[in-house]
C-alpha cells in the first residue's frame, strides 16, 4: 500500500522508539544512549511530553491506511521538528541524562551541537530539525524524503530556513533534499573520532 505521512500523535511513541533505537546505530547514539531499559524510560518519557507541545510537529510515515482496523498500518518512519520562535531564543540547560549512558559523551557532544547551532543561525527564527528516524527496513525506500519533503513545504509557506545536524549516515539523503553544509561537530568517543555535519535549507521563493 501507498506511504503517507500524517501527524504522529502520543499512541504512536511505542512505536517511536522503537524505531529510533533500531535506527540510531552511530558511535554516538549507543554510547550515549544505549537500548537498555533505563535509557528507553527516558527518551519515552521525554516524547511523551515533546509530542504535545504545540512548538513541536511531530510526523510520521505510515504505510497502509493510518488507523486501519485491521491492523495494516505500520509507521515506518517519523521526525521532530521545532517550529520557527520569533524573538531571541534563551539558551536551555542541558537536561539529566539517563542511568547506564555515558553522560560525558552525552554532555561533551551536546554542549557542542547547541553552540555550533547558535554560531550557524544566531537569533534568526528557523525550522529545526531534531530529530528523522526510519526503520532499518525500510531505509533507502523513500520514507525519509517523504519527511524531509512534507516539512520543506511547510518552510517554503512560511519563508524560514531549516536547520539539522546529521550524523555521517544521513549526510546524502539532506544534500539531496537541498540542504547544505555548515560546520561540523565532532568529538573524541573513546579514543574514535565521530562528527556531525550542521546543514541548511533555505525556503524557495
Amino acid at each position: 500500500m501507498p506511504l503517507q505521512v500524517v501527524p504522529a500523535t502520543p499512541s504512536d511513541v511505542p512505536a517511536l522508539m522503537d524505531i529510533y533505537f533500531s535506527a540510531f546505530q552511530n558511535l554516538m547514539a549507543v554510547t550515549a544512549f544505549p537500548d537498555i531499559p533505563s535509557v528507553r524510560t527516558w527518551w519515552t518519557k521525554m516524547i511523551d511530553e515533546e509530542i504535545l507541545d504545540p512548538t513541536a510537529l511531530f510526523l510520521k510515515v505510515v504505510d497502509g491506511e493510518d488507523g486501519a482496523e485491521d491492523g495494516l498500518s505500520e509507521i515506518v518512519a517519523w521526525g521532530k521538528w521545532n517550529k520557527p520562535v520569533q524573538g531571541k531564543e534563551e539558551d536551555e540547560p542541558l537536561p539529566p541524562w539517563p542511568e547506564g549512558g555515558d553522560e560525558d559523551v552525552a554532555n561533551r557532544f551536546f554542549e557542542q551541537a547547541g553552540k555550533k547551532h547558535k554560531q550557524v543561525m544566531g537569533q534568526r527564527p528557523h525550522w529545526y530539525l531534531e530529530l528523522l528516524a526510519t526503520s532499518p527496513e525500510h531505509q533507502g525506500k523513500g520514507a525519509g524524503s517523504m519527511l524531509l519533503k512534507h516539512a520543506a513545504n511547510l518552510a517554503d509557506e512560511s519563508g524560514h530556513e531549516t536547520y539539522l545536524e546529521s550524523s555521517p549516515e544521513g549526510v546524502s539523503i539532506y544534500h539531496r533534499n537541498g540542504f547544505e553544509d555548515r560546520e561540523r561537530i565532532e568529538i573524541d568517543i573513546k579514543g574514535q573520532m565521530y562528527h556531525n555535519i550542521c546543514m541548511v535549507r533555505k525556503p524557495k521563493k
